[in-house]
């Protein structure tokens, strides 16, 4: 992200969310904001993160989290033309339990699925494809280990 970048975002924000950004902040918050939106967003161009702020805006009332405004930029990324899943390629469905207890679906003797099948599966009840089903496990997994060892330390 540029540095032009970085400030029509901050401009943007301060104009859709003014009691998060007020116009009248001191110039090292707003250094500090730059700073930090300069790290979190250097791997994406200026106008992914300018629309996702934008649909998020419109999307919604609240302020959205950077982890949120990520997750805008990876969705358009893979709506974006040129972007599929080889339907050849083959994919497990792995699932954790809240137990930390971690399986992959097998159905029909195989664990291992095409992309449509993959999609089809009764499992997957919203139809995800498997890029975005391994994220989300990934990210289930984290927290839910997170919380096993929070819980062990007690």
């Amino acid at each position: 992200m540029t540095r032009q970048g970085i400030n029509d975002v901050y401009m943007f924000m301060v104009a859709s969310w003014p009691l998060q950004y007020k116009t009248w902040t001191s110039d090292t918050f707003q250094a500090a904001k730059f700073k930090q939106m300069a790290e979190t967003f250097k791997d994406y161009k200026d106008e992914e993160v300018m629309k996702a702020f934008q649909k998020w805006a419109e999307e919604n009332d609240n302020f959205p989290s950077t982890r949120q405004i990520i997750n805008e930029i990876k969705w358009a990324r893979t709506l974006r033309p040129g972007h599929f899943i080889d339907p050849n390629s083959l994919h497990m469905m792995e699932v954790i339990a809240p137990d930390g207890t971690e399986y992959v679906v097998e159905k029909d003797g195989t664990c291992l699925f095409n992309a449509q099948e993959f999609m089809n599966l009764a499992r997957n009840k919203d139809h995800l494809d498997p890029e975005e089903w391994e994220r989300r496990f990934k990210d289930r997994r984290r927290r839910i280990l997170k919380a096993q060892m929070e819980a062990g330390r007690e």
